[in-house]
């Protein structure tokens, strides 16, 4: 008694039908195992060695159906016995999980379903002589398991059951898929590193390096090796960011600070702009012509700096001190010592003016300062340029603040 026209359906409707076809799909199991992928090479679109984590088609139809069933159920009324991935044996080895039951009233749960598949396929592929296909799917379901999983202590949980995993197949290069994963986990909490407040993950990042090493000494050429080789790369590049004020006194030390991650050696440049050149870089946004567009200026200030590097690739600050620099606009430039393309830069202005706005009612009013020690300035010039309505044309007014610094 379903009404045949779908755009009339609510999302629940949709899902339970799409939920139906996608079961049709995986009836037949038996044939469906015994079915080799390669019969079907000309209706695919190939990926390299495809075949030996996905063999059959009993493989390729339960990937199809994890694509829907992996969906955030979040704008699906759901009814009070929803299931949940509330229980932590659902982040167990792959044995283990082949062996738990699975059952819920909430039937049509698209996790519940997602997790029935991922024992299916993990039941069919515990008795392959090759581990591939078994670690692959393996790893994707403990990932989903620990996405989704609404119970506390996920990450140690996972940690172990990749480390268990990785250990039963320590002499096997699917082991490396499994250290590919916790090298990955290592990576991700070495980021909270905060000096002094968060000491405890400082050298995770320098252990997911190490397992990267070994994976890659270990198994040449092996995917986990090509993965880890990437990750180690991400991990090991250099960065820098500066930061400073956007108007600094004249003949004044200004500060900068720097962030920066496993670099020894900075150049520093400080290049005067005219406003034009400033103009015309401030609508400059790609990195390429950004460096490009430096190159071509005068230097007017160079020095290098030695940062403290720890070697356990996290990434650090401190401050630096700017010259002193006369009334104008900058740019401050630095980049590794022998490479330019990993650079940063910041532009100034050294002034010792300040510009205070406040409003009212009927006015806006602006008063100019002096930086330093905020004494008004009497009869300074000021340019207003502004828009009417959104009209292309701009406007220009010419004041001379009165003896409060103010128009």
């Amino acid at each position: 008694g379903q009404a045949q026209d779908f755009e009339t359906w609510d999302l629940q409707t949709l899902f339970d039908e799409i939920h139906v076809h996608y079961q049709n799909s995986l009836q037949n199991s038996v044939m469906l195992k015994l079915e080799t992928l390669n019969k079907y090479d000309t209706l695919l679109n190939l990926q390299k060695d495809s075949k030996i984590y996905r063999p059959t088609l009993f493989d390729f139809l339960n990937h199809q159906a994890l694509e829907f069933y992996k969906t955030n159920e979040t704008h699906i009324t759901k009814p009070a016995y929803k299931f949940e991935i509330d229980n932590p044996d659902f982040l167990c080895d792959d044995f283990t999980f082949s062996k738990l039951e699975l059952k819920s009233k909430d039937s049509t749960s698209l996790q519940l379903n997602a997790l029935k598949i991922y024992q299916d396929l993990i039941q069919f592929h515990l008795k392959d002589k090759q581990p591939f296909a078994l670690a692959d799917v393996n790893i994707e379901r403990l990932k989903f398991v620990n996405k989704y999983g609404s119970f506390s202590n996920k990450e140690s949980l996972l940690l172990d059951v990749l480390q268990t995993e990785s250990k039963k197949l320590k002499s096997h290069e699917v082991s490396g898929l499994y250290d590919f994963e916790i090298a990955s986990l290592l990576f991700k909490q070495g980021q909270t590193y905060q000096p002094q407040t968060e000491e405890d993950t400082r050298w995770k990042t320098k252990e997911a390096i190490d397992i990267c090493n070994t994976v890659i000494s270990k198994f040449t050429n092996s995917k986990g090796s090509e993965k880890c080789a990437t990750l180690k790369q991400h991990i090991e590049q250099q960065t820098i960011q500066i930061k400073t004020e956007d108007f600094l006194p004249i003949q004044k030390n200004g500060r900068l600070l720097v962030r920066y991650k496993n670099i020894d050696t900075l150049q520093f440049h400080i290049i005067q702009l005219k406003r034009s050149q400033l103009e015309k870089f401030n609508k400059i946004y790609r990195k390429e012509e950004q460096l490009a567009f430096i190159k071509k200026l005068d230097v007017d200030i160079n020095w290098e700096s030695k940062l403290k590097n720890e070697n356990e690739d996290q990434t650090h600050s401190t401050e630096i001190l700017v010259p002193k620099l006369n009334n104008g606009a900058y740019l401050i430039f630095a980049h590794l010592k022998n490479n330019e393309n990993t650079f940063a830069f910041k532009t100034i202005q050294v002034t010792n003016l300040a510009l205070i706005e406040t409003e009212s009612e009927h006015y806006k009013t602006f008063q100019v300062i002096h930086r330093n020690h905020g004494k008004p300035i009497a009869n300074a010039h000021v340019e207003i340029s502004y828009y009417i309505n959104n009209n292309k044309g701009i406007h220009h007014e010419y004041f001379n603040t009165n003896t409060f610094g103010e128009i």
